[in-house]
C-alpha cells in the first residue's frame, strides 16, 4: 500500500536567477531553465582568443588586434614599417620577425600609435640586425614592453 501526500511547501515570496539560470514564475509554479547561449558568451570572457599571423612578402603591415607573428619575409629586400594596434585593443602579445635575415641594410621600424610608448618614453623601435626580431607584449592604456 503506497501513500500519496501533497504539501505546499513555503517558498520565498521573491526568487530570482541570474544568467545563465533562468526563472519563469507561473502562479505557484517556478520553472527553472539554463540560457546555454548566454553561458557561452560568459565563458568566452575566461579564454585568450586564437591569434592570428602575418607573413609580409611585400610593402608595410599593420598589427591587427588578434596577431601573434609578424613575419617579414619579403620576395625584394626593401625597408619595412609596421603600425602597432592600440595597447588597450591588444590581445596577447606579438613577435615581429625578419624571416629574409637582411633587416640590417632593410630595416623594419615599428611605430606606435599615440598615446602608447615603449620604456623610457620612445614611439619607434628599430630592427636593424640580420634575423633580428622583438616580442612586443602590450600594458593596456600605457604602451609595450619589448
Amino acid at each position: 500500500m503506497a501513500f500519496k501526500l501533497k504539501v505546499r511547501t513555503k517558498f520565498p515570496a521573491l526568487v530570482t536567477a541570474a544568467s545563465p539560470i533562468t526563472l519563469v514564475k507561473t502562479g505557484l509554479e517556478y520553472a527553472f531553465g539554463f540560457d546555454l547561449a548566454s553561458f557561452v558568451a560568459t565563458l568566452s570572457t575566461l579564454f585568450v582568443p586564437v591569434q592570428t599571423q602575418q607573413i609580409i612578402t611585400s610593402g608595410a603591415a599593420t598589427m591587427a588586434a588578434t596577431d601573434g607573428a609578424i613575419i617579414f619575409n619579403k620576395t625584394v629586400g626593401s625597408a619595412s614599417a609596421v603600425t602597432v594596434s592600440p595597447s588597450l585593443t591588444k590581445q596577447g602579445s606579438c613577435l615581429i620577425a625578419d624571416f629574409k635575415n637582411d633587416a640590417a641594410t632593410n630595416n623594419i621600424t615599428i611605430t606606435l600609435t599615440s598615446p602608447d610608448v615603449f620604456p623610457g618614453g620612445g614611439t619607434t623601435w628599430v630592427i636593424a640586425s640580420n634575423g633580428g626580431s622583438v616580442r612586443l607584449t602590450p600594458v593596456p592604456g600605457v604602451g609595450y614592453v619589448l
